[in-house]
C-alpha cells in the first residue's frame, strides 16, 4: 500500500516518489495521506482535505478552484492587543479530474479548515457493439 523508502535512497528516487504523490492520480493510490501542510482522504463519494489554520477567522480565508487546483490564501493583517502573529500564505493543491465543482463545502472549526469535494463516479467504459 505504501512505498517504503530505504535509508540509502537517492535524490532521484525521492523526486520520483514526490512526483507520484503530487500527481493527478494522488487520491487513487492511498486513502489517507498527510504531507505536513494538510491531510487528505477519500471514500466512494467524497475527497476530504483538512488544514490547520489556528487564529484565523473564516472571513480571512479565500478559497477558490482555478484550473483544477484548490487555491487557499490569507493576507496578514496586524491585530492590536493580540499575542498571536499570523503571516500571509498561499497554498495550491492539485485536485483529481473527477470532482464535482458544483458540490464543494468548507467549514472552519477550532482552527481546522475542513473541505469536502464530491467525487464524480466514473461510468463503465464497456460498450456493447452489435455486429451488422
Amino acid at each position: 500500500m505504501f512505498e517504503i523508502i530505504k535509508n540509502n535512497y537517492t535524490l532521484n528516487s525521492t523526486d520520483s516518489f514526490l512526483d507520484r504523490l503530487l500527481s493527478d492520480s494522488m487520491f487513487n493510490d492511498n486513502s489517507y495521506i498527510s504531507n505536513g501542510d494538510y491531510n487528505y482522504s477519500y471514500d466512494d463519494d467524497n475527497y476530504y482535505i483538512e488544514l490547520a489554520l489556528p487564529g484565523l477567522d473564516k472571513k480571512d480565508i479565500n478559497i477558490n478552484i482555478v484550473e483544477n487546483y484548490l487555491c487557499l490564501s490569507h493576507e496578514s493583517k496586524e491585530k492590536e492587543n493580540s499575542s498571536l502573529w499570523v503571516k500571509s500564505f498561499n497554498k495550491r493543491i492539485k485536485l483529481p479530474s473527477n470532482i464535482n465543482l458544483e458540490n464543494i463545502s468548507a467549514q472552519l472549526k477550532n482552527g481546522i479548515l475542513s473541505i469536502i469535494i464530491e467525487r464524480i463516479k466514473k461510468e463503465s467504459t464497456i460498450k456493447k457493439i452489435t455486429i451488422k
